[in-house]
Parts: structure tokens; sequence; C-alpha cells
């Protein structure tokens, strides 16, 4: 029998939210040195390297190539509401995580070749955050059952494989912080249990930017990560955000941030630039085990990919 989490985990934030983490990491990195001036290009695993690393990259990163789902499930069950379906996939909304999402505007559809095309409007709100996210793009979907390109996928669609294009801006409503997502993603899907358990395989690629402001800087952070699935399994009965119960993620991580300062300690300018390689592997129990390597070194880290009751 499939023990299913009985708590609710953050292992579902938004590329939006890692940025955030990486900004509080880099505070941390900057408060460690008097220097008016650095580059920090890390050559070993250094305590100090570990410890950013593990603050952007944790146990979140077993289900980041999903982040967009929230959005784009939203949008397609508005757009299949119109012509008299409705509801979304078991396999996919079990990948939606905790987000709410409000579809603030349908600029534009069109279907065409298999592709659900949409601009839209849109807005989330992730408990545990008291700050709302504006997402404004365009959004491409394509889902496959048996082989075949979906249009209408409703509560009944056993999805087969799905595809995803997706290009946002974002804007913080209070705290200011916005940037940019491009994200790609290509899964499969696979079923047994009675289709109550889906193992999932895919590669995901983003590229994405934000500005945001500290106490003593501006900072600018781009990332481009490129993360391949292996033997990531769901029960498609499981509430929102539960744990996946086994499978394993890797993540090729090119990481650069620049931190302007205005005048304020403890530093004016701070430069970080690095490449990582971050696997992660879910244990039955929900152990997750993430091994981060820079090249010059290695260390590994098990952690609860539950996160905190709710």
């Amino acid at each position: 029998m499939i023990m299913r989490n009985e708590r609710r985990t953050r292992t579902m934030r938004r590329a939006i939210l890692l940025f955030i983490g990486a900004a509080a990491a880099l505070a941390l990195v900057w408060g460690c040195s008097d220097d008016d001036s650095r580059v920090v290009t890390p050559s070993k695993p250094s305590p100090r390297d570990s410890a950013f690393v593990e603050s952007v990259f944790g146990p979140e990163i077993i289900m980041a190539g999903f982040e967009t789902v929230p959005v784009s499930m939203a949008l397609l069950a508005k757009i299949t509401e119109k012509n008299g379906s409705g509801g979304i996939p078991p396999a996919l909304k079990a990948l939606q995580g905790d987000d709410s999402v409000i579809i603030k505007s349908i600029k534009s559809y069109v279907y065409t070749n298999g592709w659900h095309v949409i601009g839209f409007g849109a807005r989330t709100y992730t408990p545990g955050r008291s700050d709302t996210v504006i997402f404004e793009g365009l959004d491409s979907i394509r889902i496959f059952e048996n082989g075949i390109q979906v249009k209408y996928p409703d509560t009944s669609t056993v999805v087969e494989m799905l595809i995803e294009r997706a290009h946002m801006v974002f804007q913080e409503v209070a705290g200011g912080n916005n940037g940019s997502i491009n994200h790609t993603s290509t899964v499969s899907f696979v079923y047994s249990g009675g289709d109550t358990v889906a193992t999932l395989d895919g590669r995901m690629q983003d590229t994405s930017f934000i500005r945001l402001d500290l106490d003593s800087s501006h900072c600018e952070i781009a990332l481009r990560n490129d993360q391949t699935m292996t033997g990531l399994t769901i029960t498609t009965v499981a509430e929102e955000g539960d744990c996946p119960i086994a499978g394993e993620t890797a993540m090729r991580v090119k990481l650069a941030a620049l931190c302007i300062g205005n005048g304020k300690p403890p530093v004016d300018t701070v430069e970080i630039k690095g490449i990582w390689n971050v696997n992660a592997d879910v244990a039955g129990d929900h152990a997750v085990t993430i091994t981060y390597s820079n090249g010059a070194g290695s260390w590994s880290r098990t952690t609860d990919c539950k996160g905190p009751d709710e």
C-alpha cells in the first residue's frame, strides 16, 4: 500500500521564491565580510558556499520543473469551461502545489497544431508568504492522451505527455521585486495502480532574471537551469502539495548575481558567479538526499521533503 503524506509540503515553491531565497542567502554572504567590493567565485565547497547553495536549492528542487503548472492549469480550466468541458486531469492536478491562482485576463487565445497558446494576466498567492505576485505573459500547452493531442482535457483525461512553453514577467505587489521567467518542459506519464500512481520522466529548462532591492543594495540575479527528471512517482489521488513517493532529478545550474550598494554597510558591491550540479533522490519515506558539486568537490544533505506542518 502506498502511504499518503498527511502533511502539506512547500516543495512546490515557484521560481520567484527561489530567487528571493537566493537574495536572503546573498545577504548572509555579504554580512560575513568587511570588504567594500568582492567577487565570490567558489573554487571549492567552503562552508560559506555550501550555505549559499543549500539556501537556494533545497528539497523544493524535486518539483521545481512544475513551477508554471498552477498558472497553466488555471488558464486551461478557463478555456475548457467555455467549451462545455472543465476540470483538470488528476495527474496534472497533483502537480499544482498549494499556490492560489486567479486569472485576471485572457488577452489572446488560439489552438493551433495541438498547442493551446494563451496570452494572459494572473495573480498568485502562496500560503506562508504575505505578498501577491502578478504575472503576465504567453503560455503554450500541449496535452497528449494515447498519442493524440487533446483539445479540451477534463477530469477523465489520462495524460500521456505534457509539453509547456511559458514566457512570463512578474511583479511583487508589496515587495516590488520583479523579473522574468522563460520555462520549457516535456514530461511523460506512465500509470499503475488503477491509474492512481503516475511515474514521470522529463526534461525542463529555465532562463530567469530578477531585480530586487535589499536594505543595502540593489541586486540583479540571472539563473539558467537544465533539469532532468527520472522515475518521479506521484499519487494522483494525493492532496495538492504532497511529496513524491520516489524518483530523482539532476540539475545543472548557472547562477550570476550582482549587487550594487547604496552606501549603507556592510558592503558596496558584491558579485557571485558559479556553475553547480545539484542532484536529488527521493526515498520511500519522503527523505530527500541532495548532492551538490561545483567541479572542485561535493557534499550531500538528507532532509525531509514534506517541510513543516501547516
